[in-house]
């Protein structure tokens, strides 16, 4: 609802709820003309800070940790919030989940996994994850994995959500693309390459576009589950390998022996729930009310873990089997 393309959530790593009703590409009313999805548009500073209808969201949820008693060396970072508040009428629920894992492997230093549970204000609106392109080249989508290179990094995507219509927006002449038009890139805007930075004043900035992750349309309620991980441009190395696990009111996903889970209970999980593993690993399980949980596996004790009122997560070696985490 902007033609300013980069002041648009549509060219950030957000989600868009993109309602047909308001997108005309042929009218001369700009919110119409250049509608995108986008979140509500804030038009002053001083307005952000100071209105109660600027409070586009609540942190349902955070949590860190370190590998060692200095702090220096971090283990994993885990955010949510539900940010439907962000959106002018099209959301009555989005909830975003973020967990970031460093492996200790150094092939495959960190993967990100990222659940979306969403409930759109009416079944036509098109629930969307969005995933920027800032390379030259396109990204290659094989299936439910998009792959990017840049420099010496590779970025790889791996969607878990079965039914997800994954494509590409970008290219020569749809550098910056809303509702089916090249969008008007008014302005300067900076590109941070390293420690360099320079102003860039055409329609080009150098990013091929966007990778759009879609649900399809014609009902409220929908989820997303993505994995991402990084490693070396050009390598050929296996990465370990992903899965995604749905279990009893849970879901979530594997990366080599990480294992990160989240609990469906939009008000937090206060009973139980239960999943199986087929290998071993480290688990990761959000979404918790703050407590005690017992964990066992094929009904033997594996121990009793606390969650924070503040984190609602908990953390503990699992072997295979059928994992049952109760309330204490």
């Amino acid at each position: 609802q902007t033609r300013c393309y980069h002041g648009s959530s549509v060219s950030h790593n957000t989600l868009l709820f993109f309602d047909p009703a308001k997108a005309d590409p042929n009218s001369e009313d700009i919110a119409k003309k250049w509608y995108s999805g986008s979140q509500r548009i804030r038009m002053s500073v001083a307005n952000w800070l100071n209105s109660d209808e600027c409070v586009t969201g609540e942190v349902t949820g955070i949590q860190c940790g370190y590998k060692n008693e200095e702090k220096s060396e971090g283990e994993y970072a885990y955010i949510a919030g539900n940010i439907a508040k962000a959106y002018a009428g099209e959301a009555e629920y989005a909830e975003r989940a973020m967990l970031t894992v460093y492996t200790g492997n150094p092939d495959f230093p960190m993967a990100l996994f990222i659940r979306d549970d969403m409930t759109a204000s009416a079944p036509e609106i098109r629930k969307t994850f969005l995933l920027q392109i800032p390379a030259p080249d396109a990204p290659v989508i094989n299936g439910n994995t998009v792959i990017t290179e840049r420099g010496e990094g590779r970025l790889v995507l791996t969607s878990l959500s079965e039914d997800a219509i994954i494509e590409g927006v970008g290219g020569e002449g749809k550098h910056h693309y809303i509702n089916g038009m090249e969008c008007l890139a008014l302005g300067n805007h900076m590109i941070i390459t390293g420690k360099e930075s320079k102003v860039i004043c055409d329609r080009n900035d150098g990013h091929w576009g966007r990778v759009e992750i879609s649900l399809p349309t014609g009902e409220k309620d929908g989820s997303l589950l993505n994995v991402l991980y990084v490693t070396d441009a050009g390598s050929t190395k296996s990465a370990p390998s992903i899965e995604k696990i749905a279990g009893e009111g849970v879901t979530g996903a594997t990366f080599g022996s990480v294992i990160a889970l989240f609990a469906l209970c939009r008000e937090k999980e206060s009973s139980a729930l239960s999943f199986t593993l087929k290998k071993s690993g480290k688990v990761y399980l959000t979404g918790l009310a703050a407590g005690d949980w017992n964990v066992s596996a094929d009904g033997k004790a594996i121990g009793t873990y606390s969650a924070t009122e503040e984190g609602g997560m908990i953390l503990f070696e699992a072997p295979e089997g059928k994992i049952s985490v109760i309330r204490a």
